[in-house]
């Protein structure tokens, strides 16, 4: 590599979540000093997807920038998949120029995931570049991964997903039109379809947040097909609590915070708005402080 040319610390993974774990191989390559920054290779959807997104592409990318990233590289998996172990390693040296290789403890790399970081060590021990393999995150007795977060989604464990995504499970969607009959008992929501790809939360009402030009609301949350007045679809239908203003078309960003109950089918309005009001106050008294985050 010529003498003039700059090298840059990558940090290397799919990044599904950036979960906790991911965060760290993010924070080893921004701490690396590399001489002309950090930048990260990832996938534009990870390559063995074994269940839904845990964070929209688009999120995913703004939320690196956000980290300190120089820049975000996402590579077309169709357009890689039949390099070798070597040829990817090479194709970060040569175009993308690193000097500095960070990953996870269990990442792979090249067709049919042949390279480990074994050989990733010891490709930059004869290429003079350098490694940096992060230890698996252990939180309650197990390695942080987005397997175990995907469960929790889909099992109604939000508490639980949050812990390990460093985070609340969270998408942005625009509001969209419903049938209004929330209007007609006090509680008028606003409805968001789940962004395609992403992991299907368990059906349910959730305690929720929602930020709203760059303020945070407590919501009431309705995940699913709405048995009393059926939808052919799934969505998010979200009563914000102590807001009032028309959101149609907004573009929203909806945290899901707790479980409080499967779906129930009520008999009437009247019995559909009494468990909203009660779930309205149980949430309005509650403390999610432990939701707040920090990077």
């Amino acid at each position: 590599m010529p003498e003039n040319q700059k090298t840059v610390a990558v940090a290397l993974g799919t990044f599904d979540g950036l979960h906790c774990a991911h965060k760290k191989v993010l924070k080893a390559a921004l701490n690396a000093n590399a001489p002309d920054g950090a930048v990260c290779v990832t996938f534009e959807t990870p390559p063995c997807k074994s269940g839904g997104l845990l964070l929209q592409p688009e999120l995913k990318k703004q939320m690196l920038y956000e980290m300190g990233l120089k820049k975000v590289i996402s590579l077309n998996f169709w357009a890689v998949r039949n390099l070798s172990a070597e040829e990817f390693l090479n194709l970060l040296k040569n175009r993308y120029h690193a000097g500095i290789l960070c990953c996870g403890y269990d990442y792979t790399f090249g067709k049919n995931a042949a390279g480990n970081t074994e050989i990733l060590a010891r490709y930059c021990r004869e290429n003079g570049l350098s490694a940096k393999i992060i230890e698996p995150v252990i939180l309650n007795g197990a390695p942080v991964s987005s397997t175990a977060i995907r469960k929790y989604i889909e099992n109604g464990e939000p508490k639980k997903a949050a812990a390990l995504l460093g985070r609340p499970f969270l998408f942005e969607a625009a509001v969209t039109r419903g049938d209004r009959r929330g209007r007609t008992i006090g509680f008028p929501t606003i409805n968001q379809r789940l962004p395609a790809g992403m992991t299907v939360p368990r059906f349910g009402v959730y305690a929720s947040r929602c930020t709203v030009n760059g303020e945070s609301y407590l919501g009431v949350t309705n995940f699913g097909i709405r048995p009393t007045y059926q939808l052919k679809i799934p969505r998010a239908e979200t009563f914000l609590i102590d807001y009032e203003g028309d959101l149609y078309e907004k573009h929203l960003r909806l945290e899901l915070l707790d479980f409080r109950r499967p779906e129930k089918k009520f008999d009437s309005l009247d019995a559909l708005k009494a468990a909203i009001d009660r779930d309205t106050k149980a949430i309005k008294m509650g403390d999610y402080s432990e939701f707040d985050f920090r990077p």
